[in-house]
C-alpha cells in the first residue's frame, strides 16, 4: 500500500501510480528475462578489445611473413642467375654456344669402361671419338667476336677458319701422354720409331705444361680426405662426396661437333698475303745492340 499523502496532489499521485503498473507489466512481459541495457561506443570497444588486438597482431605476422617470403624468393632468383653468370664469365663467349651445367659426383667408378681399358683397339675408338672435334671451323665474321684478325690466320675450303678449343687440345696432349706411356704397344704402330715427332720430348713437355695451366686455371677444390690402407698406410684413393658444378659435355660437345673439320673432308686454302706476311716476318731478325 501507498502511503497516502494529503499533501501530495492529486495528479502527483497518479502519475507515480501509473509508472508503478507500468514497471510491473513490463518485467511481467519479458517472461523472467531482463531487456539488455543499452550500452556506449565506448563499452563495446572495452568489451571486444581484446578480439581487436588479436585480429592485428594475426593481420601483421601475416604481412611480415608474406615480405620475407617475397624476399627469399627474390634472393634465391638473384643467387641462381648471379651463380650462372658467374660460370659463364669463366669461359669465353663464343658464337651460338650455350653452355649448360650440372651438378653432379666425381666420375669415379671402378666399373670397366672404354677410358680405363688396357691399350687396345677399342681403347683408341673411345679416344677417336672424344677427340672427334679436334679441329673446328670459325666463321670470318665470327672472328671479330673472339677478338681475333684474319691476318695470318690459316684458311680452309667452305669458307672460314681452321681453329681448337682449348679443351681438345688439352685432351689430344693427354692422349699424346698415355700413348708414350704405353710405348711398347704403340710404337710399332707408328712405324717402330723411337720418338716421332708428334710424341717428342719437346711436344710431350709442351702438352705437360698446357696441362699445367688448365688445371691451375680452373682449379678442382673438392677434398679428398685420406683413409686408412689395409697395409696401415694413409691412402688417398678415394673420391670426393661433396657434388661439384660441371659443365654438362654434351652441351659443349654437339657446338663442336657441327663445326669439326674432319681429315679429308676440307683442304687448307693459301693465302699469299698472309704466307707473305708471314715470311717477312720469320727473316726479320732482332736488332743488334
Amino acid at each position: 500500500m501507498e502511503k497516502y499523502s494529503p499533501t501530495e496532489p492529486l495528479h502527483q499521485r497518479l502519475l507515480n501510480q501509473d509508472a508503478s503498473d507500468d514497471g510491473e507489466s513490463s518485467s511481467n512481459s519479458n517472461f523472467g528475462f531482463a531487456m539488455p541495457r543499452p550500452t556506449s561506443v565506448r563499452s563495446r570497444l572495452r568489451e571486444n578489445m581484446t578480439g581487436l588486438v588479436s585480429c592485428l597482431l594475426l593481420c601483421y605476422i601475416a604481412v611480415i611473413s608474406t615480405v620475407n617470403l617475397a624476399a627469399k624468393s627474390s634472393s634465391g632468383n638473384r643467387s641462381h642467375h648471379g651463380g650462372q653468370e658467374s660460370l659463364d664469365s669463366m669461359y669465353p663467349a663464343l658464337p651460338d654456344l650455350h653452355i649448360e651445367y650440372q651438378k653432379r659426383l666425381e666420375w669415379v667408378d671402378p666399373r670397366p669402361h672404354p677410358f680405363n681399358l688396357p691399350a687396345s683397339d677399342a681403347l683408341d675408338t673411345a679416344w677417336e671419338d672424344l677427340l672427334y672435334s679436334l679441329n673446328v671451323r670459325v666463321r670470318p665474321h665470327e672472328m671479330d667476336l673472339i677478338n681475333e684478325t684474319m691476318a695470318n690466320r690459316a684458311r680452309v675450303t667452305g669458307d672460314g677458319y681452321a681453329a681448337a678449343m682449348g679443351i681438345w687440345h688439352e685432351l689430344h696432349c693427354l692422349n699424346n701422354l698415355r700413348k708414350l706411356l704405353h710405348w711398347d704397344y704403340y710404337g710399332p704402330k707408328y712405324g717402330g720409331k723411337e720418338n716421332p715427332e708428334a710424341f717428342g720430348k719437346g711436344h710431350s713437355d709442351h702438352c705437360i705444361d698446357m696441362i699445367r695451366q688448365s688445371l691451375m686455371c680452373r682449379p678442382d677444390t673438392s677434398l679428398y680426405p685420406f683413409h686408412w690402407g689395409p697395409d696401415g698406410i694413409p691412402s688417398n684413393h678415394v673420391k670426393a662426396k661433396t657434388p661439384k658444378t660441371c659443365v654438362r659435355w654434351d652441351s659443349l660437345e654437339n657446338w663442336a661437333q657441327k663445326r669439326a673439320l674432319r681429315p679429308g673432308e676440307y683442304s687448307y686454302v693459301r693465302d699469299h698475303s698472309a704466307h707473305q706476311h708471314a715470311k717477312t716476318q720469320g727473316e726479320k731478325k732482332p736488332a743488334s745492340s
